[in-house]
Order: structure tokens, then sequence, then C-alpha cells
């Protein structure tokens, strides 16, 4: 608990960035989260906005010292959340966990949104240079 509450004096002067899963996924996926951070949140009732980083796990994989070029990540901000129904109660494990799974339910929101964002084109769905093309030929076609 001397860490939570270190973190807490920290929270009350300052933003702060926190991973609630406690560590990277290997294969990108989102896991389980931890309540430390749920514990932090009902001790200080901050702002708390989502956030989705997917990529990570081809950028700088779970072992890797170096980060890889060239490869693309995706960061996802969400609104802010309102945890007020939170705030008041007993101060525990379970409320903590609560709190958590919450916040990782728009996470894992996010993190569809940005899957449905990066799947493929299919032909039924032009892409927009494709939609411009056609619009420039239209345009084109008199003066030819």
């Amino acid at each position: 608990m001397g860490a939570i509450y270190k973190m807490a004096q920290a929270l009350r002067k300052s933003p702060m960035t926190l991973f609630p899963e406690g560590t990277r996924s290997r294969d990108g996926s989102i896991g389980k989260p931890r309540a430390g951070a749920g514990l932090l949140i009902l001790e200080t009732n901050p702002t708390v906005i989502p956030v989705c980083i997917d990529g990570m796990d081809k950028l700088l994989p779970i072992g890797s010292i170096f980060p890889r070029i060239f490869k693309r990540i995706y960061v996802y901000y969400g609104e802010p959340l309102d945890l007020s129904e939170f705030y008041g109660r007993e101060k525990n494990r379970d409320v903590a966990q609560s709190i958590m799974t919450q916040v990782m339910e728009n996470i894992r929101r996010m993190h569809s949104k940005i899957q449905t964002m990066k799947a493929p084109r299919t032909a039924s769905s032009p892409t927009l240079l494709s939609k411009a093309k056609k619009s420039l030929l239209g345009l084109l076609k008199p003066l030819l």
C-alpha cells in the first residue's frame, strides 16, 4: 500500500498515466485489469481518460530493447469517464476492481474501433483514394 499512497500524493499535484493491466500483452490483446489503479481512483477521484494503444506488440515486443522501425501504432483517446457512482463507497479491492472493469470496457470498445478502422477495405467499400481518382477522372473527361 505504500506505493499506492505515494502515487495518490503525486496524482493530487499532477497528471499521471497508468497501465491498468500492469504489462503489455504479447499478442496485442486486452488483458485483465489489476485493482491497484482502481484503488488509486477511489483515493483521489481524478478525471479518468481511457486511452487505447494498439500495435505496441509489434513496435516493442516484450523482451525487446530497441523499437522496430517502420511499425505503426494507433492511439485512441476516449471521453472522460463518469465514475462518480463509485465515490463515497467503501475503499476496498472489490469496488476498485469494479472501477477497473468499467474502465477496461471502454478501452475494449476503443480497441474494437481501431481494429475496424485498420481492417482492409473490400472491393464493395472503395477507399477514399479510389473515390478521389474516380472524381478526378470525371472532371478530366471533358478535357480529354
